[in-house]
């Protein structure tokens, strides 16, 4: 069939065909980019907010870890009382914090995992009266 058409009708046919082929790589193409962007979108507006408030939310703990250490060292009321104070603003830094990182979960897993770590903080919250008495004690 194909040895019967003219040459320029073969050279159009075989120009048609590598058209069509190339039609078909770009629309594959766009709809792997489209669905790269989707996945671009999600690390920007979830994952990554969510690390960010993450690290804030550890930044936070380990500040106030620190002003629970100097509470016990202190030896003046008055620091006692201002390391009591600022133990009582970072746990609300801390639980606006988590408020927003609870936000961005995605996934039962990463659910499953904040779950723990927020038994774990509740279990931290409950013991710091009894840290603050001690150490108001003198022990």
């Amino acid at each position: 069939m194909l040895q019967n058409m003219k040459i320029g009708a073969r050279l159009g046919l075989a120009f048609g065909i590598v058209q069509l082929m190339m039609l078909v790589v770009g629309v594959f193409a766009v709809v792997q980019l489209a669905h790269v962007n989707g996945n671009v979108a999600d690390l920007a507006t979830n994952w990554m907010a969510g690390a960010r408030t993450l690290g804030d939310f550890n930044n936070q703990i380990g500040l106030h870890r620190r002003v629970e250490y100097r509470h016990v060292l202190a030896t003046k009321p008055e620091d006692k009382a201002s390391n009591e104070k600022t133990i009582a603003d970072l746990q609300k830094s801390i639980d606006e914090s988590w408020k927003r990182y609870t936000a961005t979960i995605s996934g039962d897993e990463e659910q499953r995992v904040a779950d723990a770590i927020q038994v774990a903080l509740k279990n931290y919250y409950a013991t710091m009266p009894k840290v603050v008495a001690l150490s108001n004690q003198g022990v």
